[in-house]
This record gives C-alpha cells, sequence and structure tokens, in this order.
C-alpha cells in the first residue's frame, strides 16, 4: 500500500507541474479550438511523454488494468486487447469539468488523415470527476481491440459531445505492453511446440481440445482396375497402387485401415484367399474370404492400431491365394488403405 500511495502522490505532483504549465500556454491553444457550442472549448490531457511513462510503471506495480472493465463491458475475445485510457477534460480556462459526457473512440494510423484501424467506439456516458476520466479502450466492442491494430505506432482520436478534437493522441508504450499477454489467432505453428509437448494426459485432462487436434492422415487407393496374377498358392503379390510411405518425426500410435472389392474368374473352384495388410515386412492383420467361382464379387476389410517409431514405415496390402494360376481383379475406387495419426 506504501508503495501505491508514493505512486499516486507523484502522479498527482505531475499532474500539478503539468497543469501549471498548460495555464501558460492557455492562449496559444485556445486559438487552435473551435469557438461554438458549450464543450467547444475541451481541453484534452492524456500526459504524454513522461506522465505516459510515469503511467506505465502504475500498470506495472498494480497489474490490475489488463482485467479492468468499465461501465459492463462485452468481454474481449482471447485474440483482443482492451486498453486502460485516462484523461482531463477542462474548460478554455483550465477549470475542470464535471458531470457525464458523451465520448466516441477510434484509432487511425497516422496524425491526421490516414486509415481508421478501429472504432469508432462509442461510450454513451462517460463519468467526469474534477475533469479527470477513464474507460476501457475495446469494452463496448465485441470482441475488444484485435491484436493487429497496434502493429505500428497508432493514434487515438475522441470526440465529446459531437466535436472532435485536435490533435490525435499517439499511442505506443500501453497497448504494445498489453500485446503480450494475448495471442493472435494462428500464432501457435508446429515449429512452436517442442516434441512430446502435447502428451495423452494433456489431451485426457481437456488442456488441449479435441477440436483443435489436426489429425496427420493419408490413403493410397486403386484408381483404376487391377489384375493380380498369383501363379502359385499361397505365395503372396502386392496390390499395385496400394503402397505407401508414412513418415512419423516422433514414436507414435497409428491407425490404419482397408477396404477391398475383388473379382475372380467364373471357374466355379472354391479355395481361401487372404489380402494382407502389411507394415515394414511384418503382417499387421489378414482378411481371408472363401472365393466361390459361382459368385464372384467379394469384399476384403479390416483395421490396426499399431505402434510406430520415428522414421519412414512402408505400408501395402497383398493377396495371396489357395489356387494356383488365380487370378483376382480388384476394383478401381473401390479398394484404399487409409492412415490416421493418432497420438505422438
Amino acid at each position: 500500500m506504501e508503495t501505491q500511495k508514493g505512486l499516486f502522490a507523484r502522479l498527482g505532483e505531475t499532474i500539478d507541474q503539468y497543469r501549471a504549465e498548460q495555464r501558460e500556454r492557455r492562449a496559444e491553444q485556445s486559438a487552435a479550438i473551435k469557438e461554438p457550442g458549450r464543450l467547444s472549448h475541451l481541453v484534452r490531457w492524456l500526459m504524454p511523454n513522461g506522465g505516459t511513462l510515469l503511467i506505465v510503471l502504475a500498470l506495472i506495480l498494480t497489474q490490475q488494468v489488463w482485467a479492468r472493465n468499465l461501465q459492463a463491458p462485452a468481454a474481449p475475445g482471447p485474440s483482443a486487447t482492451t486498453v486502460n485510457y485516462q484523461g482531463r477534460l477542462a474548460n478554455n480556462s483550465g477549470a475542470p469539468l464535471d458531470g457525464t459526457f458523451g465520448m466516441t473512440f477510434a484509432i487511425f494510423d497516422a496524425s491526421t488523415g490516414g486509415n481508421i484501424m478501429w472504432g469508432p467506439e462509442s461510450h454513451a456516458a462517460v463519468p467526469v470527476s474534477n475533469g479527470l476520466f477513464s474507460v476501457g479502450l475495446g469494452s463496448q466492442t465485441a470482441g475488444g481491440i484485435p491484436t493487429n491494430v497496434w502493429n505500428g505506432d497508432r493514434y487515438l482520436e475522441i470526440t465529446v459531445g459531437g466535436e472532435t478534437l485536435s490533435p490525435r493522441e499517439l499511442i505506443r508504450s500501453v497497448p504494445i505492453a498489453g500485446m503480450a499477454l494475448t495471442m493472435p489467432d494462428g500464432a501457435i505453428g508446429t515449429s512452436q511446440i517442442a516434441d512430446g509437448n502435447v502428451t495423452t494426459s494433456k489431451l485426457a485432462s481437456g488442456a488441449v481440445s479435441s477440436d483443435k487436434l489436426k489429425p496427420t492422415t493419408g490413403i493410397a487407393k486403386i484408381t483404376t482396375t487391377q489384375v493380380v496374377q498369383l501363379q502359385t498358392n499361397w505365395v503372396r503379390a502386392t496390390i499395385p497402387q496400394t503402397s505407401f510411405t508414412i513418415n512419423l518425426a516422433s514414436n507414435s500410435r497409428v491407425l490404419i485401415w482397408f477396404t477391398a472389392s475383388a473379382r475372380a474368374p467364373a471357374s466355379g473352384t472354391t479355395r481361401w484367399s487372404d489380402v494382407i495388410l502389411n507394415i515394414d515386412n511384418s503382417d499387421a492383420y489378414v482378411s481371408t474370404t472363401v472365393i466361390d467361382g459361382q459368385f464372384p464379387a467379394f469384399n476384403f476389410s479390416g483395421a490396426t492400431l499399431v505402434n510406430l517409431s520415428a522414421g519412414a514405415h512402408t505400408v501395402s496390402l497383398q493377396v495371396q491365394s489357395g489356387l494356383v494360376n488365380d487370378a483376382i481383379t480388384f476394383e478401381g475406387g473401390r479398394t484404399n488403405i487409409m492412415y490416421m495419426v493418432i497420438s505422438q
């Protein structure tokens, strides 16, 4: 508490000193302000330069400004900022104003003219006490102020009671410091996540939601009809267009499944036939069907969940038959082998 009291005492001294300097330059400032209207001689003061540095120090010590929402604001989104803005209103004689004022705020990329980067945001009733007021920029806008607004120097334009104040206020240090507390959408990619940091325990605890996961998948399929000649019984052959390589950055659990639609010659001969899922020259799954030449349409299917080490792995579908000089035709577009990396 003593640290905060000393800080606000120094803040008050800075305000008094700046107020005295402002009175000496009041005549020059009044000439630049429009005459008509009760609010035509409003003077805006944001404590620039040294005062801004003092506010940055206050934000660091109190650590509350980023959580402060004024006037029942809408909560900003995860990729947005809410900036606390403090100012002072006075008439052309330097006397501070009291009451409630309607204010509008907008952010531009230039001190005059330029492009509007955010806003305008309206605050219908801003309380002003002894000239001082505070608003949360972005608190009245759904989603707050997107962090990409702060990509460079920005200038705040304020309108009070329908009168646009001039000049615009340069905003630099405070919002950029606030960006450290937010993360723009898409800022985290695979290169920012160390291998092994997304574990199954974190997935189970809900730390990483399933809707944020993008699994690694792949498919190989026969695009045109393929005839496999089996000259010797129980000697296998690889089905064309079904071989591919899975490259893994780390040890992983991989789900692999396949479907195969086949036809046999109408020879009337009955025999056993196998379609085999082969991984790195080892049989991972065997699908067996009795083929009857009187009914020449047959389907094979299977799936397996395997643990594979980091590196390259060769996957293919193979076929074998109990009949010598057998010929099995695999349908294009209906014979597929697919995989999905479940966890790494």
